[in-house]
């Protein structure tokens, strides 16, 4: 018992070691160093990192991922490792040359992963500049940086694109955009979010952003109390938004500005938060 209890001490010595090695950023997020050999064997803990596998041409390294890993169709096939609690036991069997995943969502599972000495990647997925930068960073972590540097330019070069086209458009006729990933309690992003900064590209202003910062709940007082021009539904559960006192006040409603979303282009960080970005910017902008 004495031995048992000594090993767990030295794992969490091990695991905080190996947390203190990832680079602080944003508020004590923290990023594993890569890889030094492109691996074969890749698990993703994330439904975003395994989508930006296959986005950089390299799912084809995948050999395990999430029950949430649902995009492209060709992740559904693979091993499973646990849902949002993934199972450790499975991932080693797997036998892992590296482990990907949301870094700030997954960080602490990273770390653990790093303590038993598996080698892992997190991306940081808190702006629209971390998606750009975490395509190249996991394109170097796979052993491709060209196909990383490729598709981050691409991108950002998409972007460019879109705000050039609404550079001329004055601050008062950027509607105020909210969107709700939940009804009740009503689940959205505020500022210092990818959303956010895809909201702004986009030609709006994050309704959310003056009283919230990161994702949370937004009381249902507050939107009545502020209304938004331009509601966001990325759920399907229009039902329960109606139910809500007010609901039927807000201009928004009467007007017809509630608009459905594809969720994932809004909550995952990967190249399909682009395509929701264009897709938005012609609503809000025709």
């Amino acid at each position: 018992m004495h031995a048992k209890r000594l090993t767990a001490a030295a794992l969490a010595l091990t695991a905080a070691a190996a947390a203190a090695l990832w680079a602080s950023r944003d508020g004590g997020l923290r990023r594993p160093a890569h890889p030094a050999a492109p691996p074969a064997r890749v698990v993703s803990l994330s439904p975003s990192a395994t989508e930006c596998a296959f986005a950089l041409g390299l799912g084809g390294r995948l050999v395990g991922v999430t029950a949430s890993c649902d995009h492209p169709a060709e992740a559904l096939a693979l091993p499973k490792v646990g849902g949002p609690a993934p199972d450790f036991e499975r991932i080693v069997t797997l036998r892992p040359d590296l482990v990907i995943g949301n870094g700030r969502m997954m960080g602490k599972t990273l770390a653990r992963l790093a303590a038993l000495g598996h080698p892992v990647w997190g991306s940081a997925s808190r702006s629209l500049e971390d998606l750009f930068t975490d395509l190249a960073g996991l394109g170097r972590a796979l052993g491709d940086a060209e196909a990383g540097a490729r598709l981050a330019d691409a991108l950002r070069a998409r972007c460019a694109r879109v705000h050039d086209r609404l550079a001329d458009v004055p601050a008062e006729r950027r509607p105020r955009v909210l969107i709700e990933y939940w009804p009740d309690p009503l689940w959205t992003a505020g500022a210092g979010t990818s959303l956010d900064d895809a909201i702004a590209l986009a030609g709006g202003r994050n309704a959310a952003a003056p009283r919230l910062a990161g994702w949370g709940t937004l009381a249902w007082e507050t939107v009545l109390a502020e209304p938004p021009d331009v509601i966001l539904l990325a759920h399907d559960n229009r039902d329960l938004c109606a139910r809500r006192p007010g609901w039927e006040t807000l201009r928004a409603v009467r007007e017809g500005r509630v608009l459905t979303v594809d969720r994932d282009h809004f909550a995952r960080e990967t190249p399909r938060m682009v395509d929701g970005i264009e897709q938005l910017a012609k609503a809000l902008h025709p």
